[in-house]
């Protein structure tokens, strides 16, 4: 263990952490079958296209550092624009690696498959380069 704490390396690993399946079953949602995430790095802006397959409904949620924030809209595959706008930008400190990023779901009800989506993402200002992680939690449709 020359990089990692042992404690910090989940068991099945070699590590004397908590078992990667409980960790799962301890912060999975109930109901996920699937989870896909894509990282976004831009200076003006950027897109994504997601797949929801028939029965399959999704919450979508960004994680950033960015502080010159983006604007992000979902459109649907007939170019329909499904959410507008959404602006999220970091609430703390500029390269703060330490500083956990600022979290905003994108939809405030699950979207319903199938369609494809595109997640089209415009910084808010300036011409830094910025990251954004979307992630895309994927539940069985009731």
């Amino acid at each position: 263990m020359e990089l990692v704490d042992a404690d910090q390396l989940p068991e099945d690993y070699g590590g004397t952490g908590q078992h990667t399946i409980a960790t799962m079953k301890n912060n999975i949602p109930s109901g996920m079958i699937r989870i896909a995430s894509k990282l976004l790095s831009f200076r003006i802006h950027d897109s994504y296209v997601f797949r929801l397959d028939k029965g399959e409904e999704v919450d979508i949620i960004v994680y950033t550092r960015g502080t010159y924030g983006a604007s992000l809209s979902i459109y649907d595959q007939h170019k329909e624009k499904i959410i507008t706008g959404v602006d999220v930008i970091h609430k703390g400190r500029e390269n703060m690696e330490n500083e956990m990023p600022t979290q905003e779901r994108l939809n405030k009800s699950r979207i319903s498959g199938p369609l494809n989506l595109k997640i089209k993402a415009e910084t808010m200002s300036g011409r830094k380069s910025q990251t954004f992680l979307l992630v895309f939690n994927v539940y069985s449709q009731h």
